[in-house]
């Protein structure tokens, strides 16, 4: 009888097609669910079918017979499939958990193993802020406590995994700036004030770190420095201490070692460029006068005339004289001619260092001019010249960003405005 159940079976599961199948993959075999059910109902069959055999219970044979009948058995396995079929599909389409109480879930366990949850008491782990530099995320384990209205935003999770997102602060980014000295190309509107608001600094950093006066013209195609904060750059000389540079400039000198990473105060060379923040240049001070008792303080050389402008045609100035540029930029083509301001004795003809090659003219009457960055030098040094003779070609030797004259007066040894003597 209880083969030919299972023939009955199969023959069912191939009436039902898919559902036979599904029904049948999942439950009919070693250890399967039907195989765990139908083995108490054969022997419940088995008992009934003797009691009524051997007529034990006489009263009952009727009942018997009833309940081992063909008819009856196939209808409690139609019934039990049916259900199985149901829940089993109901569990695999919402990913339901059934109860260990509910009916048949002896039949419907996952063969997976339950997972539990293991609370160990304790000290709070210390909570850790999670950072993010450099491309690079690190995320810090610390215990969590799921409200039930924030479990729907968990992630998703497998059994012995979970898939966590790391937290990114806003404070864990962070903006290095401008480290060096910049080259700005000056564009078509731009004046001192707009190209400080541009680059964060103060309009006073700007002029002072291109010569430049409130009264300066700036014009499209200018090259200009910006430093990286408010303050002066400096090349350091001969003899510079950093206490000496810091004092100079209204500075301190433990900003100086940060800004410009220098292990300590002896951290400096001759040619070493050094941003001062917070810097500013030094007032200008006229040379001393000094007076004896027995003769009068000299004034200030004159000249019966006005120098003569050293150049022909070109009169746009490029840079005016300031504290730091003792001179003045007149901007004229490649190859032009350069001429004696005034008649006197070249002093000195040939190359120094930023000025290029230069000549160096002695008026007399403590009045002496300069004029650098020449391409060519057509006098010597102990000749002669007049008023407006040629001594040079403009060039852009030496510390030049483009061909211009380079000129400058001096009185008594001091380097003074060249607008004081040029008509």
């Amino acid at each position: 009888m209880g083969l030919k159940c299972i023939e009955w079976l199969f023959a069912i599961g191939r009436a039902l097609g898919w559902l036979g199948r599904r029904i049948a993959a999942g439950s009919v075999g070693p250890g399967g669910r039907f195989v765990r059910l139908l083995i108490p109902l054969y022997r419940l069959w088995w008992t009934m079918r003797r009691v009524g055999v051997h007529g034990r219970l006489r009263g009952t044979e009727a009942a018997v017979r009833l309940l081992t009948s063909r008819l009856v058995l196939q209808s409690i396995f139609a019934v039990v499939v049916l259900g199985i079929a149901m829940q089993t599909i109901h569990a695999r389409e919402f990913g339901g958990f059934i109860g260990k109480r509910a009916l048949l879930s002896t039949f419907i366990t996952s063969e997976e193993e339950d997972l539990t949850e293991e609370i160990v008491e304790g000290p709070a782990l210390p909570t850790q802020r999670p950072t993010f530099r450099a491309a690079s995320v690190s995320t810090a384990l610390q215990p969590t406590v799921l409200a039930a209205e924030a479990v729907a935003d968990t992630p998703p999770s497998t059994t012995g995994f979970a898939l966590i997102q790391p937290i990114l602060t806003d404070a864990a980014v962070e903006e290095t700036g401008r480290a060096g000295i910049q080259t700005y190309i000056v564009e078509p509107g731009d004046t001192p004030s707009t190209i400080a608001e541009r680059f964060g600094l103060s309009t006073s950093t700007i002029l002072w770190e291109n010569a430049l006066s409130a009264w300066s013209m700036i014009r499209p195609g200018d090259a200009l420095r910006i430093l990286p904060t408010d303050g002066v750059s400096y090349t350091v000389r001969r003899g510079d201490t950093l206490e000496a540079i810091a004092k100079r400039f209204g500075a301190e000198a433990e900003e100086i070692l940060e800004f410009n990473r220098l292990v300590d105060a002896d951290d400096i060379d001759v040619g070493d460029l050094l941003i001062i923040p917070g810097g500013r240049p030094p007032a200008i001070v006229a040379p001393p006068v000094i007076r004896r008792p027995t003769r009068p303080a000299l004034p200030l050389p004159s000249i019966s005339g006005k120098f003569l402008w050293p150049s022909e045609g070109g009169y746009r100035i490029s840079q005016y004289f300031t504290w730091r540029h003792h001179g003045v930029d007149i901007a004229v083509a490649h190859g032009t001619t350069v001429f004696a301001s005034e008649v006197g004795t070249v002093v000195s003809s040939g190359w120094i260092r930023g000025y290029g090659y230069q000549v160096l003219i002695d008026h007399g009457n403590g009045l002496q001019t300069r004029y650098g960055h020449n391409s060519k030098l057509l006098v010597v040094k102990g000749q002669r010249v007049d008023r407006g003779q040629p001594i040079a070609l403009v060039g852009s030797t030496g510390r030049s960003t483009g061909p211009h004259i380079h000129y400058e007066v001096f009185a008594n040894g001091a380097r003074v405005n060249p607008f004081r003597y040029l008509r």
